[in-house]
């Protein structure tokens, strides 16, 4: 349409298309008034900005509809629009339906903190947040935003400024609505004199929807109408007739109350009045003594129909009204589904037809899988699984490629079909995975396939940016949509210039279609970030193996069951094998190991290849009852020589020349027979020493496979699982050596459960923000580094106690993590034949206290009954933080001497020609044997340590009490032998001699 005449000036002008033109009427004066001619149909009829606020009783804002006029009028494509009072920037919710005579149409938007009650069934919903008090709404017969504080157009159908609006039709805005109060309509909605100050009044909030009793404006004769006026996706599967009922309501006014409305069915379909009994016969339908009809009318597929597509209008009609009114009716009976666990299921291409409200079964295989957004297609359809808000039934681990069948409701979200709300069947058919391949489509057929894969090509990305930002738009060179979706490695990701083919999931939003790319595989040229993290891996690099302890997490996926995993069991044994002899570590935490004979190959294989000697542990006998290694508690025993009956373990292999004394049980297996740790794959705690270099360190190694899933059940299950494993560490091995790792099944910056777009914090983040504890691989998380094939998260992690350094220095447990050596390793085989898991790894360096004695004599030549004095020193030379422990140290003097110690010396003159002072540590040693002053045993009190690279000063004299003149002999300090290495380690400098001369 197009303006003609100026509208710059008051006055009446005309919006021409075509041949038609509608008039408004524009207020120039000291505000931009404006008014279109009164409507005779949709009008805004009440407008509540309080939602949620303080006070309120309503949740949410609302705008509601209402048709005044005497036929329906369709609204597909249609919208409503706010802007503040004095704002030039348009918000749009759009708008889809057909609202009947004296029917409203309730536009549900924004939702607050406060209120009590839900609004009624909204029939459309939109994020608005309206001002409680003074703004502008517009009914606009397009989706496109308007412009200016005062939008005028012919495509603005009716507008309302309220409070203190600088716009508005007539003379004034409405009254000013409160968080108690909205504006609303006269006469339920149908006074309109084109005045917003006269049309409306402040009251109660009454929010109507399209189901709310009719309410005719102008019931001049006899009416009828029926609402819907379509009813598709009416099914059963053969031989399971008649399908679910459907129905619609028949409306009437200003009949004759003797005079009966007729509905007749369509050939084979069934009716009724009571939802009971049917027949595929009129029913006869009498008004009300007040001349009305409000009566509701059900439908069904007939019984024992054969497998087809069926169609049909119900016909309702009245000897007082002109016409007949029609129910458009359309179903199909569906061959006998693929049957599984959830029973039989149908197409998906059907469910998309359905009802909303229904329950329907599906099979399908996985396409896209973020957060709680699942999609999935068969050969009919794809569709959106909703695993948030109202699903109980545990979501099992999935992949792209999973073949999986639910149960699940089906339900309309901003205008997109999906199922939800699964509380009964959930699963993974086990059928082999096969990666579903996208359809190339065009911009006209894009919305032809909502929920599938499919492959737009020849496009570019119109936007300057450089990098995508989580959940935002962008526009193609054809006009189609891609959004970024967090939970994606797209996030952050680079943009790429040219064009490209971009494959994605094709989601519907307030109708209009959009294209979902997954990762950025789907959009060629865009790079992951991870450049700022250059560091990651190359810690240790230029040190050698042998002086480091090395270890490895890997989720190796089902090895050795036959129902599930990889196919090629023994090339997957094979891959695994060359794997881990490629990376040749010390340590090995496997999770998912199955059969114990593959397991016993492989490590025969790596020891053979390496010239090590590996042997393994997975804690628990396998003859033990209950098997509380198993996957499940509930699984039954493991059948011999049945791999399908084989359950997941956590298992540790170990080089044994490093690692001894070893013992190994699961933990936390109280609460056997529950839901925790997956329904009971409890941690494996693996208690031994380990010599790195001659040092020797005892470790607790914990091994686990936390429940998978990123749906909330799981989420909140991992949570107490996590918080029941830090409550038992710090009770049980408060000052231990602690490494948890394994298979964590949830990333460290923040969890895989996303609600929508809404992100949750880890569910191990009871360790993520302990000062006790370091989650090593966090680092990964913060550089998108992987630790699946299929998804950008990483999930295989370590996390160490505090007693291990991580900041490059050593702390008493000599035990220090090698910065940047955490790093995920791509397998050297396929991850489809190997596992869907990359394997993680790390490493340690080992120190250990090392004392090493002197003595300092500078009088070495005694007289006949002389003393001179002297200092022992003992210095840490191991370069740890601390040597602790009850050092002993032995001083003996050869014969013809004696020694002599003062434990109260703070200083000591040692007879050197000088009689300087000598700061001396006697009061840190106490002598704990004499042996007749030849010998003295001192022992360091209290266990005071020595500062690395530190050292501890004692100062003595001797006397030549007997030697013979001209005779030469050796006093001597040592350090006792420490086998338990706690103040000690090196024993090779451990003595120290003086020669001394008689004269």
């Amino acid at each position: 349409m197009a303006w003609a005449g100026n509208n710059k000036n008051p006055g009446r002008y005309s919006a021409t298309s075509g041949s038609s033109a509608k008039v408004f009427t524009t207020h120039v004066a000291s505000k931009g008034n404006l008014a279109p001619t009164v409507s005779a149909n949709i009008v805004i009829s009440q407008v509540y900005g309080g939602g949620g606020n303080a006070g309120a009783t309503y949740k949410n804002d609302f705008i509601e509809l209402f048709n005044r006029g005497n036929t329906p009028v369709n609204i597909d494509g249609w919208s409503v629009q706010y802007a503040s009072s004095s704002g030039t920037s348009w918000q749009v919710t759009n708008l889809s339906g057909t609202i009947q005579p004296g029917r409203y149409y309730l536009v549900q938007e924004s939702i607050g903190s406060g209120g009590t009650v839900n609004l009624p069934t909204p029939d459309a919903i939109g994020t608005i947040a309206l001002s409680g008090t003074a703004g502008k709404v517009a009914l606009v017969s397009v989706p496109t935003a308007l412009s200016g504080s005062c939008a005028a157009g012919a495509n603005v159908v009716d507008f309302v400024g309220f409070g203190t609006a600088n716009c508005f039709e007539g003379s004034g805005p409405t009254p000013a609505p409160s968080n108690t109060t909205a504006i609303l309509r006269g006469s339920n909605g149908c006074t309109e004199t084109d005045n917003n100050s006269s049309d409306f009044a402040t009251g109660a909030p009454n929010p109507r929807n399209i189901s709310a009793s009719a309410n005719l404006c102008n019931p001049t004769g006899p009416a009828l109408s029926v609402l819907p006026t379509t009813k598709s996706g009416i099914y059963y599967i053969v031989d399971n007739g008649p399908s679910s009922p459907v129905s619609f309501t028949v409306t009437g006014s200003n009949l004759t109350p003797t005079t009966s409305v007729t509905v007749v069915p369509p050939a084979n379909f069934d009716i009724s009045t009571d939802g009971t009994t049917y027949a595929n016969s009129p029913i006869e339908v009498l008004p009300l003594g007040d001349g009305t009809v409000n009566k509701t009318i059900y439908a069904h597929l007939t019984a024992g129909l054969s497998t087809s597509t069926y169609s049909g209008s119900v016909t309702v009609s009245s000897s007082e009204v002109t016409g007949a009114k029609t129910v458009a009716l359309s179903g199909a009976v569906y061959p006998a589904g693929s049957v599984g666990p959830c029973g039989t299921s149908i197409p998906i291409g059907a469910v998309r037809a359905g009802t909303d409200g229904t329950v329907y079964t599906v099979t399908g295989r996985v396409i896209s899988n973020i957060g709680t957004n699942i999609y999935i297609q068969d050969a009919t359809g794809g569709i959106l699984l909703y695993t948030g808000t109202g699903t109980t039934t545990p979501i099992p681990e999935l992949t792209i490629g999973d073949e999986i069948q639910v149960t699940g409701t089906l339900s309309t979200y901003n205008t997109d079909k999906e199922l939800g709300t699964f509380t009964g069947c959930f699963v993974n058919t086990g059928a082999a995975n096969v990666i579903p391949t996208s359809t190339t489509v065009t911009t006209a057929t894009l919305c032809d396939h909502k929920g599938e894969l499919v492959t737009l090509p020849g496009v570019t990305i119109a936007s300057s940016a450089t990098a995508f930002a989580g959940n935002t738009n962008y526009t193609l060179s054809d006009g189609t949509v891609i959004r970024i979706q967090n939970g994606t490695n797209l996030v952050t990701a680079s943009k790429p210039t040219g064009t490209i083919d971009i494959t994605g999931v094709v989601s519907l939003f307030n109708n209009v279609c959009q294209l979902l790319p997954r990762s950025t595989d789907d959009v060629p040229g865009s790079t992951p970030t991870a450049a700022a993290c250059p560091e990651v891996g190359t810690g240790g690099s230029g040190t050698a193996v042998t002086g480091t302890l090395d270890i490895v997490w890997w989720n190796v996926e089902w090895l050795g069951n036959t129902g599930f995993g990889p196919t090629n069991e023994a090339q997957q044994q094979s891959n695994v094998a060359t794997q881990l002899q490629t990376m040749n570590k010390d340590i090995y935490c496997l999770e998912e190991i199955c059969d114990l004979t593959k397991l016993d190959a492989i490590v025969a294989t790596l020891s053979t290849n390496t010239g090590k000697s590996y042997t393994y542990t997975c804690g628990a006998d396998p003859t033990r009852t209950p098997a509380i290694y198993y996957s499940h508690w509930f699984d039954d025993p493991e059948v011999t020589g049945d791999a399908t009956t084989y359950a997941q373990k956590v298992c540790f292999v170990y080089d044994k020349a490093i690692v001894t004394n070893v013992s190994a049980s699961q933990i936390l297996t109280g609460t056997a027979g529950s839901s925790d740790w997956a329904s009971n794959r409890f941690p494996l705690l693996m208690n031994c020493d380990v010599t790195i270099n001659g040092i020797k360190k005892n470790l607790k190694l914990v091994g686990l496979h936390a429940k998978s899933g990123s749906d909330v059940s799981s989420y909140n299950r991992r949570i107490a699982d996590f918080n029941s494993l830090k409550t038992y560490l710090d009770a049980t091995y408060p000052n231990d050596n602690v490494l948890i790792m394994g298979d964590y099944n949830d990333d460290a910056d923040q969890s895989i459960y996303i609600d929508g777009t809404t992100t949750f914090v880890s569910s191990f983040s009871a360790f993520t923000t302990s000062p006790d504890y370091t989650v090593i691989t966090k680092q990964l998380s913060n550089c998108n580094v992987p630790s699946t094939a299929s998804y950008p998260d990483i999930i295989d992690h370590l996390t160490v106690s505090n007693e291990i350094s991580t900041n490059g220095t050593f702390t008493a447990s000599g035990i220090q993590y090698i910065t940047n050596s955490v790093n995920n390793v791509r397998p050297v085989t396929g991850g489809t034949t190997t596992s869907d898991h990359y394997p993680v790894t790390a490493r340690f360096l080992f120190a250990a206290p090392d004392l090493t004695p002197t003595i300092d004599l500078p009088q070495a030549n005694f007289s006949d009954n002389a003393t001179n004095t002297f200092l022992v020193t003992i210095t840490e030379v191991g370069n740890m933080l601390s040597a602790t422990g009850n050092t002993v140290i032995t001083i003996t003097a050869p014969v013809g001497y004696t020694l002599a110690y003062d434990n109260t010396l703070t200083t000591i003159n040692v007879t050197d020609g000088e009689a300087n002072p000598v700061t001396v540590d006697n009061t840190k040693w106490s002598v704990t044997n004499n042996l007749s002053d030849k010998q003295l045993t001192l022992t360091a009190v209290g266990g005071q340590p020595i500062a690395a690279s530190g050292k501890s000063v004692l100062g003595l004299s001797i006397t030549r009490t007997s030697a013979n003149a001209g005779s030469a002999s050796n006093v001597m300090v040592n350090i006792t032998d420490d086998a338990s290495q706690l103040y000690d380690s090196n024993s090779t400098n451990n003595v120290y001699s003086r020669v001394i001369s008689g004269l």
